[in-house]
């Protein structure tokens, strides 16, 4: 996550309530730890990372490296990368 500009984690965090419960990938305490230290590092201005926001922004980080769109064949993370607009639901596993 620390190679990602403000603007691609924050669209990426933005997708977060879209995810269905039974979708999210399994994310361990420590990743949440270095989410942290990776998002202090992209926002250097902005102050302390909360952990449900590290924990969040990875959530939908793994999920847009995992998902295609249907049409493309893109990555969503990709797309989100590129400025694309994303429509959520024509992405899939």
């Amino acid at each position: 996550m620390r190679r990602e500009n403000e603007e691609t984690l924050r669209k990426l965090h933005a997708q977060y309530p879209k995810i269905r419960s039974t979708e999210y990938p399994e994310v361990h305490n420590s990743e949440v730890y270095e989410s942290i230290r990776d998002l202090e590092f992209v926002f250097p201005q902005e102050g302390k990372v909360q952990p449900r926001y590290a924990k969040e922004t990875k959530i939908a980080y793994k999920y847009a490296l995992t998902v295609k769109h249907y049409i493309t064949n893109k990555l969503l993370i990709d797309d989100v990368r590129d400025g694309e607009r994303i429509v959520f639901n024509n992405y899939y596993k």
